[in-house]
Protein backbone atom coordinates (compact mmCIF):
# COMPACT_ATOMS: atom_id res chain seq x y z
CA UNK A 1 0.00 0.00 0.00
CA UNK A 2 2.44 2.37 0.81
CA UNK A 3 4.45 1.77 -2.39
CA UNK A 4 1.60 2.38 -4.55
CA UNK A 5 1.16 5.56 -2.70
CA UNK A 6 4.48 6.47 -2.97
CA UNK A 7 4.82 5.35 -7.12
CA UNK A 8 1.61 7.28 -7.43
CA UNK A 9 3.47 10.92 -5.49
CA UNK A 10 6.16 10.25 -8.02
CA UNK A 11 4.64 10.20 -11.07
CA UNK A 12 2.55 13.31 -9.89
CA UNK A 13 5.69 14.83 -9.54
CA UNK A 14 7.58 13.93 -12.68
CA UNK A 15 4.24 14.55 -14.78
CA UNK A 16 3.56 17.88 -13.64
CA UNK A 17 6.70 19.01 -13.97
CA UNK A 18 7.01 17.91 -17.94
CA UNK A 19 3.16 19.56 -18.17
CA UNK A 20 4.20 22.90 -16.11
CA UNK A 21 7.50 23.49 -17.47
CA UNK A 22 7.35 26.36 -19.92
CA UNK A 23 7.71 26.00 -23.41
CA UNK A 24 9.92 28.39 -25.34
CA UNK A 25 8.69 31.69 -25.95
CA UNK A 26 9.54 33.07 -29.56
CA UNK A 27 12.18 36.15 -29.23
CA UNK A 28 11.35 39.43 -31.25
CA UNK A 29 13.52 38.79 -33.99
CA UNK A 30 11.35 35.54 -34.66
CA UNK A 31 8.23 36.92 -35.01
CA UNK A 32 9.12 40.24 -37.20
CA UNK A 33 11.50 41.20 -39.22
CA UNK A 34 12.86 45.21 -39.71
CA UNK A 35 11.20 46.70 -42.49
CA UNK A 36 15.04 47.29 -44.06
CA UNK A 37 15.55 43.40 -44.52
CA UNK A 38 12.18 43.33 -46.70
CA UNK A 39 12.91 40.90 -48.93
CA UNK A 40 11.61 41.24 -52.91
CA UNK A 41 7.75 41.35 -53.28
CA UNK A 42 7.67 41.54 -57.04
CA UNK A 43 9.47 43.38 -60.16
CA UNK A 44 9.03 46.27 -60.00
CA UNK A 45 7.59 48.06 -62.94
CA UNK A 46 5.52 50.92 -61.89
CA UNK A 47 4.35 53.72 -59.12
CA UNK A 48 2.04 50.87 -58.18
CA UNK A 49 4.32 48.11 -57.71
CA UNK A 50 6.87 50.76 -55.53
CA UNK A 51 4.25 51.61 -53.13
CA UNK A 52 3.01 48.18 -52.93
CA UNK A 53 6.66 46.87 -52.24
CA UNK A 54 7.27 49.51 -49.60
CA UNK A 55 3.84 48.67 -47.85
CA UNK A 56 4.09 44.78 -47.86
CA UNK A 57 7.86 45.66 -45.95
CA UNK A 58 5.75 47.57 -42.85
CA UNK A 59 5.56 51.21 -44.12
CA UNK A 60 3.05 53.53 -44.65
CA UNK A 61 1.53 56.41 -45.63
CA UNK A 62 3.72 56.49 -48.99
CA UNK A 63 4.13 60.28 -49.95
CA UNK A 64 6.50 61.59 -52.55
CA UNK A 65 7.11 58.35 -54.91
CA UNK A 66 9.43 58.93 -58.01
CA UNK A 67 11.28 57.44 -60.34
CA UNK A 68 14.60 58.04 -60.37
CA UNK A 69 17.18 58.11 -63.83
CA UNK A 70 18.83 54.44 -62.34
CA UNK A 71 15.17 52.93 -62.39
CA UNK A 72 14.81 52.76 -58.56
CA UNK A 73 11.80 54.60 -56.82
CA UNK A 74 12.50 56.91 -54.32
CA UNK A 75 9.52 58.16 -51.74
CA UNK A 76 8.84 58.59 -48.12
CA UNK A 77 6.97 56.69 -45.33
CA UNK A 78 6.23 56.43 -41.65
CA UNK A 79 7.52 53.32 -39.97
CA UNK A 80 5.88 53.64 -36.58
CA UNK A 81 5.86 57.62 -35.89
CA UNK A 82 9.51 57.67 -37.61
CA UNK A 83 9.38 59.48 -41.37
CA UNK A 84 12.07 57.90 -43.96
CA UNK A 85 13.27 57.81 -46.79
CA UNK A 86 13.04 54.64 -49.21
CA UNK A 87 14.48 53.25 -52.20
CA UNK A 88 12.88 50.60 -53.71
CA UNK A 89 14.60 48.58 -56.54
CA UNK A 90 13.84 46.83 -60.02
CA UNK A 91 13.45 44.03 -58.08
CA UNK A 92 11.10 45.04 -55.10
CA UNK A 93 13.41 45.43 -52.41
CA UNK A 94 13.26 48.08 -50.16
CA UNK A 95 15.58 50.35 -48.54
CA UNK A 96 16.18 52.71 -46.20
CA UNK A 97 17.89 55.90 -48.07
Amino acid sequence: MMNNLLSAIVILVLVGTFVLTPSPQPTLTTLSRAPAEAVAVAPVTDDTAAKAAIEASGYREVTGLIKAADGTWRAKAYIGTAEVQLVVDTRGRVQPD
